[in-house]
Order: structure tokens, then C-alpha cells, then sequence
């Protein structure tokens, strides 16, 4: 499986080894979002991993190394357009 960063990479090693543990009921990378505001589509969204939880509620985790304009834009859409939505921002420095 190919990544967009060595600090990706390492955090999907990571989930592997909580899913081994059962710590975690699975997980997923690149969700695609579209995000729209009154039925037009403002932007697409890649969130880079979903996180299935053991109780089934899943928290959508982005990893962030550099932000951009357009990071911070579509960051800030989702938390308006998703509020319910489990949602946390990674720094990837952590993980590199």
C-alpha cells in the first residue's frame, strides 16, 4: 500500500498493531468527502484515515504536516458541514 508520507505510513503500521490488540474494530484511508453547501459542490476532501472504534463510532483522523490555505479551508468545511462527526487533525511530526 502506497502513502503520501513516511508519517502516514507509520501511523497505518500503528492502527495495524491496535487492530492486532483488538483494540480497534478496523480502520480505512483516503475517505473521499464532497463537501457542498445548498447542493453545490464547493470542494472534494480526502480524509486520510477512518477509525472504527469497538462500540462502532468512528473518528476521522487527518494528518497534517504543512498547512496550506486550501488545507485550512477544507478542514474548516468539514467541521461546519460534518459537526457530528468524531474529527481530530494529526500533526504528522509525530509520527514521521
Amino acid at each position: 500500500m502506497c502513502f503520501d508520507s513516511r508519517a502516514e505510513a507509520n501511523f497505518a503500521l500503528w492502527l495495524d498493531s491496535e487492530l492486532r490488540k483488538h483494540k480497534i474494530e478496523g480502520w480505512r484511508r483516503q475517505e473521499w468527502v464532497k463537501l457542498s453547501v445548498n447542493d453545490k459542490k464547493i470542494a472534494q476532501y480526502v480524509v486520510d484515515f477512518v477509525v472504527t472504534h469497538l462500540d462502532g463510532h468512528e473518528e476521522w483522523i487527518e494528518m497534517k504536516g504543512k498547512w496550506t490555505a486550501e488545507a485550512r479551508l477544507k478542514v474548516a468545511l468539514f467541521r461546519a458541514l460534518f459537526p457530528n462527526r468524531l474529527y481530530r487533525v494529526v500533526s504528522s511530526k509525530g509520527w514521521s
